[in-house]
């Protein structure tokens, strides 16, 4: 079913999946089930994400019409599962390169730190990270002097190791530069404020 489902999705929308999801809404009352579609790449993700973030209930509608008929073909599920379907998707590059970034955080951490003592933490922030200087003196003189584009460097080579399906290049790889000063006086010293 999964290969039928997925040649259709390329003949229709020119999307690439590589999986779904079928399961039950977690807290929901009533019988609702969500169909989430695992899209390979951050562009077919872009192309399926908009549309099913449209308004028009119509442009949604060819999926969940195909996937119902394929579940009830191979006998997945009860036709009543399938009357009331969420549809949404995931890029699965972005989930890719994430882990990837997460593996390698602490071999960067460590390897970076002992290199540029003028480093005084790097934290993952899904699939970049923040590299923290200790004043905000330092983010501009670092940067002026390439210390910033050497670290950029050093923490693409070692990611690299870690991204086993190869997402991630040069251009794509996040790295942002900020202060222990600024994340002290701006955030109040709380990495969950940082992050939302």
């Amino acid at each position: 079913m999964l290969a039928e489902f997925s040649d259709w999705l390329m003949r229709t929308y020119s999307v690439k999946m590589l999986n779904i999801e079928f399961s039950q809404l977690l807290g929901s009352k009533t019988n609702k089930y969500r169909l989430m579609l695992v899209i390979e790449s951050q562009k077919d993700y872009q192309k399926i994400h908009a549309l099913l973030l449209g308004p028009a209930e119509e442009a949604k509608r060819p999926i969940t019409d195909e996937f119902r008929r394929l579940a009830l073909k191979y006998q997945l599920t009860a036709d009543e599962q399938l009357r009331d379907i969420f549809v949404t998707c995931v890029d699965f590059s972005n989930e890719a390169m994430t882990d990837a970034n997460w593996n390698a955080a602490n071999e960067v951490k460590r390897r970076i730190k002992r290199k540029y003592p003028v480093v005084w933490d790097i934290r993952p922030m899904f699939s970049g990270s923040v590299v923290f200087y200790y004043s905000d003196f330092d983010v501009t003189i670092n940067e002026n002097k390439g210390i910033s584009a050497a670290i950029t460097n050093d923490y693409y080579s070692i990611l690299k190791k870690y991204d086993e399906l190869n997402y991630f290049t040069r251009e794509n790889s996040m790295l942002k530069f900020d202060s222990k000063e600024n994340f002290d006086k701006t955030y109040k010293g709380n990495f969950y404020y940082y992050m939302h």
